[in-house]
């Protein structure tokens, strides 16, 4: 997830995908420094979300120098005095998660679990290895150009998982980018549903504002749909 973050982020310039596979690197490995180094880059440079951002390198510095990751530390330090020096944050409280949690209806289902960090607060769900199979797939087609095979293994994902928002959401960008914007923006409203129901805060609210844009922009080119974000 890390490295496919890296390359949404750095090669598609696609910031809301490579968010959501840090947030899917953290989710499966909470000690992940580099993620949370790249997360909170991210967050500083193209989400305009700095205060969080300086939280995610922080925490990214902290892991580091446990792990005894000097030239990660280092990188981390440096980012976070930058943004600091011309920042002057706040650190976020749990107190605070917790009322955007609460704020939200209550999920009746047994297997999901909340994690929190000092910056985050996120359902976790269980995934199978098939669904991951057909997730993977999906990507490796949509990275090369297939939107067509794309989409029909992200829907292979969602049928072994209904409840796996980021496949609805990555289902609808491959849409969009075949003109089918009527099917992407359902996909993207049942994405923002699930992400909104599994408290996943960030990415719903991101989804909401592509929501937005692309209703806004009837008239915009399928090709240029990703760049919303």
């Amino acid at each position: 997830y890390l490295h496919r973050g890296s390359f949404k982020d750095h090669r598609l310039n696609f910031a809301l995908g490579a968010f959501f596979d840090y947030n899917r690197a953290i989710e499966i490995d909470p000690s992940y420094a580099k993620a949370y180094l790249s997360r909170g880059i991210l967050r500083c440079t193209k989400m305009n979300d700095v205060y969080i951002g300086i939280g995610d390198l922080r925490q990214a510095a902290q892991l580091a120098r446990r792990a005894n990751n000097n030239d990660l530390y280092q990188a981390a330090t440096a980012q976070l005095n930058q943004w600091e020096a011309n920042n002057n944050p706040q650190p976020v409280k749990k107190s605070e998660l917790n009322l955007v949690s609460s704020s939200l209806p209550k999920i009746e289902n047994p297997v999901i679990k909340v994690a929190e960090s000092s910056t985050v607060a996120t359902v976790v769900l269980p995934i199978n290895r098939q669904t991951i199979v057909y997730y993977n797939t999906a990507w490796s087609a949509f990275s090369l150009g297939n939107k067509r095979q794309a989409i029909a293994d992200y829907s292979r994902a969602i049928a072994t998982n209904p409840n796996y928002a980021d496949a609805y959401f990555n289902r609808g960008l491959a849409k969009s980018q075949l003109g089918d914007i009527k099917g992407a923006t359902s996909d993207f409203t049942a994405a923002a549903k699930l992400y909104r129901q599994q408290y996943q805060i960030e990415q719903y609210q991101q989804t909401l504002k592509l929501i937005r844009n692309i209703k806004s922009r009837r008239n915009t080119p399928a090709r240029k749909l990703a760049s919303l974000a």
